[in-house]
């Protein structure tokens, strides 16, 4: 019977990993049919005409960025440029496929880290499903996020895997022994599996652990060359560290072992180091600190209440973070969060510094943040809800109470809600990725018309008036279409006249979609 119980639980895993795949396929499944958007057909044009030697060169050349200093951005689009031409569906595929790899990589660690099979697979719905963060999967210039994520779940791991190897390796008491039978006492509350993903056998001894040293520098560096606000892996890597570590070392060799893992930080330091001192003369340089986009004012108490109520309670129409009713809802949120900090167990107490970690990128901007900015804040609250369930479910089983309550809510109940909520969820991504096409419609019909018009009539001028989009992204919508031998031209109406000339496109927007208003040949 123990088999067979076994042997359904985990079929129940795979059902629900598969129903979880099912739904965000699902949520997105009109996103393969978009256009690009905004700030994709800058990102587009700085790769789409170089060859391999000045993509590099321009690339990583610090003293050429004027924005931000992502040079693995510059590698990945350019791959898939490569790859996919101008046809926007392979790049959503990839974005979407990033998510995915994102949750279950979530998942996975909070398994590594001790919790229930079941703890795991809810962050890795809550993750996939959450709509806050659907804008970093809508854009395609948004992929920085998707992949700095993915490197530092990464590097997580690598953090992982390096605790399991040193919390394993013997002390000069054992060393005549064959093996060694201690096992890791976990995160506080937490514990890392014996069965760990990337774990080497402890018959290795501490050069096993190298390997994960490096790979988490390397992951951390890659992700720092990806997206600013990867700066929090070196914090979220410390943290994982110092949750370990926390227990009180029972001899000196305890201790010893400890120094020699947290040489796991040095190199990542260093490379933080290096990194920071680059960032400063780019940010020197970067339009939004010099038009004030970035402040010390009250939004940094605000944006993290924004960010925090959006995190929470991710209603309908709460995607550009402008309600005023965030606030208080964050701040009570925020509240709660504090208490749990001083007063709850260790294991929700590190999960929460996570969350706050993650936040603190959302902190300088003097608007409201944006959507795609909230990516690893839903990740770190996957983690903490996924550890809050666990710290229920073992304070259940030592209360027989609660377990009887427990056992009709968790096996009945609990599941139903679940589903409905997920459900709910998918709906909601999928009502967001609409009216966020909706919103870029006059792009996406700029992008196809230009398409179309320099593609049969290959004209020397195309001048676009009054777009209802940003200049500059409709200057590269026209660059990007039409190629370098075509001049654009963004002018208000009454300049419009005054651009016309041989081979000249005049287009306008008078339904609010791009038409053709005049052709000089």
């Amino acid at each position: 019977m123990c088999g067979l119980e076994h042997h359904f639980y985990r079929q129940l895993r795979w059902l629900a990993l598969i129903g979880i795949i099912v739904l965000m396929m699902y949520a997105y499944r009109a996103l393969f049919a978009r256009p690009f958007v905004a700030d994709d057909y800058q990102w587009l044009l700085n790769v789409y005409h170089l060859d391999l030697h000045n993509l590099i060169r321009e690339s990583f050349q610090v003293s050429e960025q004027d924005h931000f200093y992502r040079p693995m951005m510059w590698l990945v689009l350019w791959g898939q440029v490569q790859w996919f031409g101008l046809e926007p569906t392979g790049y959503h595929l990839v974005s979407v496929l990033l998510h995915l790899v994102n949750a279950i990589l979530l998942g996975s660690l909070v398994w590594r880290l001790g919790c229930h099979w079941s703890g795991a697979l809810l962050a890795t719905g809550f993750a996939a499903l959450h709509p806050a963060l659907f804008e970093a999967v809508v854009w395609v210039s948004a992929q920085s996020e998707l992949i700095a994520a993915c490197l530092l779940l990464l590097m997580l791991h690598m953090g992982v895997s390096h605790i399991h190897v040193m919390s394993h390796l013997p002390t000069p008491a054992s060393l005549n022994q064959d093996e060694i039978t201690h096992q890791p006492t976990g995160m506080s509350n937490l514990s890392v599996h014996s069965t760990n993903l990337f774990a080497y056998p402890v018959k290795y001894g501490a050069a096993a652990a190298l390997p994960f040293i490096c790979g988490a520098t390397l992951t951390l560096g890659l992700a720092l060359l990806t997206k600013e606000t990867a700066i929090v892996g070196l914090p979220l890597l410390l943290l994982l560290g110092g949750a370990f570590f926390s227990q009180q070392h029972t001899s000196p060799w305890e201790w010893v072992r400890s120094v020699r893992h947290f040489a796991l930080y040095i190199l990542p330091i260093i490379v933080v180091g290096v990194y920071v001192v680059l960032q400063v003369a780019v940010v020197q340089r970067n339009y939004l600190v010099q038009e004030g986009g970035y402040s010390l004012g009250w939004q940094i108490i605000l944006n993290p209440a924004r960010s925090l109520a959006l995190v929470v309670t991710p209603l309908p129409g709460t995607e550009h973070a402008d309600a005023l009713w965030l606030i208080p809802v964050g701040g009570l949120v925020g509240m709660a969060l504090l208490v749990m900090l001083i007063r709850g167990p260790w294991a929700l107490r590190y999960a929460i510094l996570a969350l706050l970690i993650t936040l603190t990128p959302t902190a300088p901007f003097t608007s409201p943040p944006d959507s795609r900015y909230l990516y690893l804040p839903v990740f770190a609250a996957g983690l903490l809800l996924a550890t809050y369930s666990s710290f229920v479910q073992s304070s259940n089983k030592r209360t027989h109470n609660s377990r009887l309550l427990s056992g009709t809510v968790q096996r009945w109940l609990l599941p139903v809600v679940i589903i409905i909520v997920a459900l709910w969820s998918a709906g909601e991504v999928a009502a967001r990725e609409r009216r966020f096409a909706a919103a870029s419609g006059p792009g996406g019909s700029l992008w196809h018309l230009t398409l179309s018009v320099c593609a049969a009539d290959r004209p020397a001028r195309v001048v676009v008036v009054d777009p209802p989009l940003a200049t500059v992204h409709a200057d590269a919508i026209v660059r990007l279409a039409c190629g370098p031998g075509v001049k654009p031209k963004i002018v208000t109406r009454d300049q419009a006249a005054d651009e016309v000339g041989n081979r000249t496109v005049v287009l306008h927007f008078s339904q609010g979609s791009a038409e053709i208003e005049l052709r000089t040949y």
